[in-house]
């Protein structure tokens, strides 16, 4: 199957690039059923992330948060010993002891994540901001509106915000739709 880029795509792929590349950041795209989230998320992955370790979480309703924690963290750090109890920047920051990291997690589905995990995932974020030897960025590719809520509730009060890339159905259809961010 050949896969298209249309200028639309390229666009959001350039963006989530552009705002991955500098600094540590929590950046949500939203969009309908069908919209293309999974392929962008592969794609991205497969063609555009610059990050030397990377982690794919595909969420089912089967997960628990102990999963979700285990295969980002095996990811990050291979042969990383963990609790999986454990918040994950507890464990990661025991498992790196002091050495640098520049990691992307992008989580598929990020609509099936606990509230729980989605506060340890900007914990992630907020404190890789705060070392100079820290790079994560994250990205929540879920359904639209369904984190905002946590997102916000979480953030609340610092000067510092998630950031939201919404895409339409038709971004994955035809070229002339627009990109909102």
């Amino acid at each position: 199957m050949i896969a298209l880029d249309l200028d639309s795509q390229i666009q959001l792929l350039s963006r989530i690039q552009f705002l991955t590349r500098f600094s540590s950041n929590l950046v949500q795209v939203t969009g309908e059923p069908g919209a293309g989230k999974t392929w962008l998320s592969e794609r991205y992955l497969e063609n555009w992330a610059n990050e030397p370790v990377q982690s794919l979480l595909l969420c089912n309703p089967s997960q628990q948060d102990a999963q979700h924690r285990a295969i980002i963290l095996r990811q990050i750090v291979r042969d990383g010993v963990f609790n999986e109890q454990d918040p994950m920047l507890q464990s990661l920051d025991y498992m790196l002891e002091g050495r640098s990291v520049h990691a992307l997690i992008v989580i598929d589905d990020a609509q099936r994540l606990s509230a729980n995990l989605i506060a340890e995932l900007w914990a992630l974020v907020t404190e890789a901001q705060r070392r100079d030897n820290w790079q994560i960025n994250i990205l929540l590719f879920s359904l639209r509106g369904k984190l905002n809520k946590w997102l916000h509730k979480v953030s609340y009060g610092q000067g510092v915000k998630p950031l939201e890339l919404e895409i339409s159905r038709c971004l994955t259809v035809n070229a002339r739709c627009s990109l909102k961010s």
